[in-house]
């Protein structure tokens, strides 16, 4: 399994590993997509159903080479989910208080093309009942070292807007960022990347909602067939559905996250689907995950 851990790993990661859940804080409730004060607002029912998201496209220009930027919501909004692309990803996540999202990433191209976007779809903070944070941080990494972090939901909730990063403060990974997206059995996030230099920590973490409806993580990926060509995965959610998160893993054959790997989309698209792009080994994949929802 690609989240799996023998028993041995797992005894290893409990004695440095903190888990926090923090308290109901909210599912989402109301009715359809909205604008409001220039912000996409992602209409939803009980527990996180909508139409489409519309996402709010965040140009951010920089000059090539790695850097990280925070985009902080507007008052009283929560964040719901969020993605990115134009550049190499080491790290997503939402902020600790879930009101706006940081990413970390490698800009590789040129002026005027020297950009890359945060994409971000909030629901009114009022709107949340039910909802908790769990937040997982693993102080075994080793600068590096590929290392692998899972949030995993109380028993009877399933994961949304989730992410993760290298700390002592919002560090991306050295590289092969191979994973940051919800788990195949939608209780989880994970997140994984080689741990960079003066990292001692690696951070995941996802909101939960409790299962009221239907759900579950869709999932599609693209063979590799070239170390220099992008692969490109769209996973597509079913009719009457809503994707309302997603993320990527670099996939081996046998399931096992993959590195060396990259990735430099990992969006909503507008037809519902799930996009995500990056560069693996031949015969590996490229795989986008959606955390589905009716």
């Amino acid at each position: 399994m690609f989240w799996g851990v023998t028993a041995t790993e797992a005894a290893i990661r409990s004695s440095h590993e903190e888990t926090h859940t923090y308290g109901a804080r909210g599912r989402c409730r109301g009715g359809h997509c909205t604008r409001c004060s220039g912000v996409t607002r992602l209409g939803v029912t009980n527990p996180l159903r909508a139409g489409d998201p519309v996402p709010l496209h965040l140009h951010h220009h920089w000059r090539p080479g790695p850097r990280h930027r925070h985009h902080q919501l507007p008052a009283g909004y929560r964040l719901v989910g969020s993605g990115g692309g134009h550049a190499q990803f080491g790290a997503e996540a939402p902020t600790a208080d879930l009101s706006g999202a940081t990413i970390s990433a490698a800009v590789i191209d040129a002026s005027p093309n020297n950009f890359a976007y945060i994409v971000i779809y909030c629901e009114p903070s009022a709107q949340f009942t039910d909802v908790v944070t769990v937040e997982v941080r693993d102080h075994s990494v080793r600068a590096g070292s590929f290392s692998s972090g899972i949030a995993r939901c109380p028993a009877g909730y399933y994961a949304f807007g989730g992410g993760g990063y290298f700390g002592p403060s919002f560090m991306s990974a050295a590289y092969s960022n191979a994973s940051n997206g919800p788990g195949a059995a939608f209780d989880s996030w994970t997140f994984s990347g080689v741990t960079p230099s003066g990292a001692n920590t690696m951070v995941t973490t996802t909101q939960c909602a409790p299962k009221i409806g239907r759900n579950f993580v869709a999932q599609f990926g693209n063979v590799s067939t070239s170390n220099n060509q992008f692969t490109s995965s769209y996973v597509n959610r079913p009719s009457g559905w809503t994707a309302i998160a997603g993320g990527f893993y670099a996939s081996n054959p046998n399931g096992t996250e993959a590195f060396p790997s990259s990735v430099v989309w990992s969006v909503p698209a507008s037809n519902g689907s799930w996009y995500a792009s990056g560069a693996t080994n031949p015969g590996n994949k490229i795989v986008a995950l959606a955390q589905c929802v009716i």
